[in-house]
């Protein structure tokens, strides 16, 4: 039915699913037979559907296209030789078995009776990008801030005067650095908000140290006394970073971190979470709030179809219905994900990923129930 066929072309390149119908009768016995002949290389399928026909004759609509798996086998994601976290922590915990909330309609609702928006209207591209502190040998600066930083990190902070700070310096000014003491596991991360560098010292007004080698713990069970992070809820922001590096390599295999219209989560946080927000809750479900914390996932029969033409939008589906989310933060426009830079050449597809998330919204997900941390 088809003659040199050639798949990569078709589909339109590398990870992306084709798919073809057609209308075929069994013989007298029943079966179907099907034969694949080789051109070059191998002839590959790599899952067939049979469906029976409604008696019109026509033939079956094909089936949305599915998330291509991650190429990687590993258990904890991975960035820059590093092990980010540890096996089935709060971030890299296959969550597709979990319970779903009972309320998880309610919960959903109330944050919609404040935003309706999709999952492209406050993602941005070019905020967040990691500073890499290869062997431990970027110079440790004394750091001032918020009162309740960790002691810990005094005269301690890693940076550099290159080092890449977001929307250099302006708004909220977050900073990542990842220095890798040794890989693959013995790696700490170091965030910040409100970053700034003065040749002589490190300025933020809340910064956080996670030490990957060890299970994910919010601040409070890090020993910082408010609970506070670089989030409003407390969370790790790289962490729960779509990182492009990742996302292009196929191996997003970890929640990602969401961010929410300013007053449409309640003043209230979930474990990981260890902080609220300050802006009160200005939507009608007063019953049932979604709180920092929350963790969503994205539906399994959610119509992938319009993502599976860019391998970066499919990557990020997958991690979506395989780990899903935290609202972690809030912003002014709506919902959103947090992507992050590259460090080496690849480059984000911009409009595939845009328009796949532009048909995600928080109706297409489910509230899990809280995991005892």
């Amino acid at each position: 039915m088809l003659a040199n066929f050639d798949i990569f072309k078709d589909s339109g390149g590398e990870y992306i699913a084709d798919v073809k119908s057609f209308s075929a009768s069994a013989d007298s016995g029943g079966k179907l037979k099907i034969a694949f002949t080789t051109l070059v290389n191998n002839a590959l399928v790599s899952g067939i559907d049979v469906l029976l026909s409604t008696g019109g004759g026509a033939s079956p609509s094909p089936s949305p296209s599915a998330p291509p798996v991650p190429n990687t086998t590993a258990s904890v994601p991975l960035y820059d030789g590093c092990n980010i976290g540890t096996p089935g922590d709060a971030y890299n915990r296959d969550v597709t078995s979990d319970p779903v909330d009972p309320n998880s309609a309610a919960i959903i609702a109330s944050q919609q009776s404040v935003d309706t928006s999709n999952f492209a209207t406050e993602t941005y591209y070019n905020d967040y990008k990691v500073n890499l502190d290869e062997g431990d040998t970027a110079t440790k600066y004394p750091v001032t801030g918020y009162p309740f930083w960790h002691p810990d990190l005094a005269g301690n902070w890693p940076w550099a005067g290159n080092y890449f700070i977001e929307a250099n310096g302006v708004g909220d000014a977050h900073a990542f650095v990842l220095d890798s003491v040794s890989k693959p596991n013995g790696c700490k991360d170091y965030e910040s908000y409100l970053t700034a560098f003065d040749g002589s010292m490190v300025h933020w007004n809340t910064g956080t140290m996670w030490d990957l080698s060890q299970p994910y713990e919010n601040p409070q069970q890090l020993g910082y006394p408010d609970g506070s992070s670089e989030q409003a809820s407390g969370l790790s922001l790289f962490r729960g970073l779509a990182l492009l590096d990742q996302v292009a390599a196929g191996n997003l295999n970890h929640a990602i971190n969401f961010d929410a219209k300013v007053g449409s989560l309640g003043n209230c946080y979930i474990t990981p979470a260890s902080q609220t927000g300050a802006s009160p809750y200005t939507g009608t479900g007063t019953a049932h709030q979604m709180c920092f914390g929350t963790h969503l996932r994205l539906h399994a029969s959610f119509n992938s179809a319009p993502c599976a033409s860019s391998p970066q939008a499919a990557h990020i589906v997958y991690g979506l219905m395989h780990f899903g989310g935290y609202e972690s933060d809030t912003g002014n426009d709506g919902n959103g994900i947090y992507p992050g830079e590259s460090n080496t050449t690849n480059t984000w597809d911009i409009g595939g990923v845009q328009a796949c998330l532009a048909t995600i919204r928080m109706t297409d997900f489910d509230v899990l129930v809280a995991q005892a941390r």
